[in-house]
């Protein structure tokens, strides 16, 4: 080698390696860059996003409001009267009314029942009876 080259050269290479890191210090930047903007965009989506949905919330506040006070205002709609099963007491009501003769409509009235359930018990009754 040439006394020349062989005192350019490690400048020669100080002068590539200070261009590869300047070109990376670029290529570095753009990217950040980039991401930054990315960013950017996406927190104002969020604030949008953020926004529709406290408007939302408040839409259903008010309306929650509002059904609470119609609530207040209007008065309780009347039960309707709860009728007890066919217990243990109206069972045997209706066996003996029925040994007696009477009919399933007269068991009915007699019990202030649906005919239609003082005809299924009988069935059902008889229909064990039969099994037994």
């Amino acid at each position: 080698m040439t006394p020349l080259v062989s005192l350019l050269l490690p400048y020669a290479l100080l002068v590539v390696i200070i261009g590869l890191c300047l070109a990376l210090f670029v290529l570095v930047k753009a990217d950040v860059r980039r991401h930054a903007s990315r960013w950017t965009r996406e927190r104002e989506e969020l604030l949008e996003t953020q926004h529709a949905l406290k408007t939302q919330i408040s839409a259903l506040e008010e309306a929650v409001r509002t059904r609470e006070e119609r609530a207040e205002t209007t008065p309780p709609a009347p039960a309707a009267p709860v009728r007890l099963s066919l217990n243990l007491q109206r069972r045997a009501q209706i066996l003996r009314l029925a040994k007696r003769g009477d009919r399933a409509d007269q068991i009915s009235a007699t019990l202030n029942m649906p005919q239609k359930e003082v005809e299924l018990f009988l069935k059902l009754q008889s229909g064990q009876q039969v099994c037994s």
